[in-house]
């Protein structure tokens, strides 16, 4: 009833209020690490983001990538998606890069989110414009390393339409997406899946508008699969997959008066996936069958409700911009693992397994800061959010944030004219330990319900995790050279399973809750260096370098130390642009040079333990392409733009054998009529 009644007077608040500029603008500063336009990316030939993103944003790391995607937050307008796969690269505006303190505005739901936080501004359908239809066709060939994936190979396929048009007061847009074995990231894809998106705007009147978002992904795949290693033959029968997403967002912006600006957020988000394995492995005479269902159901409800007052004085050279924050999530998660064996050379003896968690939380968030900008001078960002579980007993956990920038060029460097800005920018956040989202086992001194106390030592429901960086951003030569860098640290947990040894020789396998600290430091640079010819030339170059530190003494068991460090390699990005009349070519690439690698060999003295240094290079994607001229496409069409397309084509290996990403070659078409 309580949550209810506190969704009843936002919905009630927010008729009466006012619109303000999108929400992912209020969540963070709008000074990004990096902004990345869709059109940068739509004729890659893959279909997942977070490889598209390999050597374009500096401080994701290149060697475990779907790792480093589960510690990244996606904001899709304004609202965190567990699943972003049911965008399609064609329907996103641009993509911005935040790492440092201030992602720490987002609370609870930042998790531990070290590799930070990437916005999605999907594009939405614009008023006053003509019908118009834009068609993108991508058709490619997959190949796979023979030793990992016995020679596989599957044909790439991507069929994009839109539809859009824009009256006075109403607009639409419609896209419909089909991908055939698009996501290769790390291995052997065979999946089908359409991708369906609708967007629809209203505006009765100047100060409101209504707006309707809808995404339906569903993906299905069967294929066989036959891998062989050392003396065992295993084959994978059947290897079914069925992923089903679709969302729903609904906004209102009002927009009454002068400089206030209000606006509330409906989204609704399902995300299912169910995957059925079926495999024989042969080991001499006897034989193991196994049949194994996985089943995971995520389905959320959030209203978020953002409040904004915008106001300048000393003829606008001082600006003030407050902004409060309302937010009411309900999250549902379900898991079911299904497993059957059978065991023996006629397969005559069976083993069952059955493994269901069930977890909800709900809660809230209230939240507020304020902006000063101080004659282009001083801008300083500063606020506090709280998160509030519904249930719990405890008072809101507030966490404050700040983000500072110091104007340079305004201060010392105004004469000098090779200087367009010089900033010294800073951040700090703190926000909510996550690990009573997650279940724990009852031991382990954790309710299952987040945020409720109990009766044992441990309860973290009170800690808050930490993040900050501190870094220089640069402009010259008329916005020709961009030059930048920072250093972050991330405080937070992780779990850890530790078999202690006990009397006897016995042991018990602990999970235990160890402190990490994440730190890293980035350089990244962009050129415009050649303009003002019909040759031109962009480039963009990022390198940088995170460790990962655990040192824990676990108190109980005097004698027991954790002490892990992990400083991995050095690692780069590069892209470079080139544009000769209507010829382009467009590369980019990633690399990691002398990662610890820790290898072992089996000889007569038994297994031997080699730690090696590891180096890998990769052009992680190539595109050449030529852009029709208009006497040549005739009037119908606006514009037609043909390209050569390839991914992983080029690469270097020193001491690793474990690269599995497919090599694409591809013919990109792309018009608009």
């Amino acid at each position: 009833m309580k949550s209810t009644l506190l969704v009843c007077v936002a919905m009630l608040f927010s008729s009466i209020a006012i619109s303000q500029n999108a929400p992912n603008q209020q969540f963070l500063t709008d000074r990004p690490d990096l902004i990345i336009k869709a059109d940068e990316l739509k004729n890659f030939p893959g279909g997942q983001l977070i490889e598209m993103l390999l050597g374009r944003l500096p401080g994701l790391d290149h060697m475990n990538v779907q790792i480093q995607e589960n510690e990244i937050v996606f904001l899709v307008d304004g609202f965190i998606w567990q699943s972003i796969d049911a965008i399609p690269i064609h329907n996103i505006e641009e993509i911005a890069y935040y790492r440092g303190g201030l992602s720490a505005k987002l609370g609870v739901q930042n998790g531990r989110a070290a590799a930070g936080v990437i916005v999605i501004t999907t594009k939405t359908s614009k008023f006053r414009q003509p019908i118009s239809a834009e068609i993108n066709v991508l058709l490619g060939n997959n190949s796979f390393e023979e030793e990992l994936m016995g020679g596989k190979r599957s044909t790439l396929q991507r069929y994009h339409m839109v539809l859009s048009q824009g009256l006075e007061q109403f607009s639409w847009r419609a896209s419909a997406v089909y991908n055939k074995a698009s996501r290769n990231l790390t291995g052997y894809d065979f999946t089908d899946q359409l991708q369906l998106n609708g967007d629809v705007r209203f505006a009765p009147v100047q100060w409101l508008e209504l707006g309707l978002n809808a995404n339906y992904a569903p993906t299905d795949g069967v294929a066989p699969v036959k891998r062989i290693g050392g003396s065992y033959d295993l084959k994978v029968f059947e290897n079914k997959v069925s992923l089903d997403n679709w969302n729903g967002l609904f906004n209102i912006k009002l927009k009454p008066l002068k400089g206030l600006l209000n606006e509330v957020s409906i989204l609704k988000n399902n995300n299912s996936s169910d995957v059925y394995t079926k495999k024989v492995t042969n080991n001499g005479n006897e034989q193991f069958t196994s049949e194994d269902l996985g089943s995971i159901k995520f389905n959320s409800l959030s209203l978020m409700n953002n409040l904004s007052y915008r106001l300048g004085i000393a003829a606008d050279k001082i600006k003030f911009k407050a902004v409060g924050i309302f937010q009411y999530n309900d999250l549902k998660i379900d898991q079911e693992i299904l497993g059957v064996n059978y065991i023996g050379p006629n397969s005559q003896l069976e083993m069952t397994m059955e493994n269901a968690m069930w977890s909800r939380m709900k809660f809230y968030v209230f939240g507020g800061d304020l902006t000063v900008n101080l004659y282009n001078l001083l801008s300083i960002q500063a606020g506090v959010r709280g998160d509030k579980y519904k249930g719990s007993s405890e008072k809101p956990l507030y966490a404050p944030f700040y983000y500072a920038d110091l104007n340079l060029k305004q201060a010392f460097l105004q004469d000098v004219a090779a200087v367009n800005e010089f900033r010294f920018y800073s951040s700090y956040g703190q926000y909510r330990c996550d690990v009573e989202v997650q279940g724990l086992p009852d031991n382990f001194g954790y309710d299952f319900m987040p945020g409720v106390p109990n009766n044992n030592a441990l309860n973290l429901s009170s800690e808050k995790m930490k993040m900050q960086n501190y870094g220089i951003k640069t402009v010259y030569f008329g916005d020709r050279l961009h030059l930048s860098g920072d250093w972050y640290q991330n405080d937070s947990y992780i779990y850890w399973y530790i078999n202690v040894p006990g009397a006897g020789g016995m042991g018990a396998g602990t999970t235990f809750l160890l402190p990490v600290k994440n730190t890293g430091w980035r350089l990244w640079a962009s050129a415009n260096a050649i303009t003002n010819s019909k040759f031109k030339w962009n480039t963009g170059f990022n390198l940088f370098k995170n460790n990962t530190v655990i040192k824990q003494n676990l108190g109980a068991i005097s004698s027991f130390d954790v002490k892990f460090e992990n400083k991995p390699a050095l690692q780069a990005g590069m892209q470079q642009g080139f544009s000769y009349a209507n010829l382009s070519l467009n590369l980019n690439g990633s690399a990691y040079f002398d990662h610890p690698l820790l290898t072992v060999t089996n000889s007569g003295n038994g297994l031997q333990y080699h730690m090696e240094e590891s180096t890998f290079v990769n052009l992680n994607y190539l595109s050449l392409g030529y852009r029709f001229k208009k006497e040549m496409i005739g009037a119908v069409l606006k514009n037609v733009n043909i390209s050569l397309v390839a991914r992983n084509i080029g690469q270097y290996k020193k001491r690793l054998t474990d690269a599995t990403m497919s090599r694409t070659i591809g013919l990109a078409i792309n018009a608009n009529l």
